[in-house]
Parts: C-alpha cells; sequence; structure tokens
C-alpha cells in the first residue's frame, strides 16, 4: 500500500519537513519531497508511531509571569502553579496557552 504524503500530513495533521525529518532519524530517505511523493505503508506506520493519535495533549491555562535572574525565585513561581511535579516533559509555550505533552507517552 503506497501513500501520498500529502495525506499522511493531513493525517497526523504535520507539514511535510517534519514528516521527512522523521524519516530521515530513522535512515529513510525520500528523493523529492512534495504532496504528491508516495511512501510505503511501512514508513506510513513509523509515521504513525511519531505523530499518531495516542499522544494526549494538556492545554494549561495561560498566565503571564514575571520572571527574573534570581532562579530561585523562579522555582517559586513555577512551584505555585504545581509544575514542580513535572519532570522531563515538554511545554509548549504559545501565545495564549501552554501545551504539556507528558514524558510517558
Amino acid at each position: 500500500m503506497r501513500i501520498k504524503l500529502g495525506k499522511a500530513c493531513r493525517d497526523f495533521n504535520v507539514e511535510i519537513s517534519a514528516i521527512v525529518k522523521e524519516l530521515e532519524n530513522n535512515g529513510i530517505f525520500l528523493d523529492d519531497a512534495n504532496p504528491n511523493t508516495r511512501i510505503s505503508g511501512e514508513e506510513y506506520e513509523l509515521i504513525a508511531k511519531s505523530f499518531g493519535r495516542e499522544t494526549s495533549l494538556f492545554a494549561l491555562t495561560w498566565q503571564e509571569d514575571k520572571f527574573g535572574l534570581d532562579p530561585i525565585s523562579n522555582r517559586e513561581e513555577v512551584n505555585s502553579h504545581g509544575w514542580d511535579r513535572l519532570r522531563n516533559d515538554i511545554i509548549i509555550a504559545l501565545p495564549t496557552r501552554y501545551i504539556l505533552i507528558p514524558k510517558d507517552q
């Protein structure tokens, strides 16, 4: 089964460059990376493991915090939100919210 790269992008809501980079990280190099390029079923499954829907995202409410140069007061500010329990998780800061991707997923 061969799948167009554009369809894979739509399935996982990622850009072509993200899929190409993930394939390259796994030793698969595409000659031409455009929406009409076809990938194999095995390559699609590999992409599904990385970008699949089983990864949960949690949106944390946005609050502007005043961080300074003092690491101790910065840590207190982070801990006041309960974020001190988040270890090795990925937090993506957007203008209106934080997105948390838990480490165990």
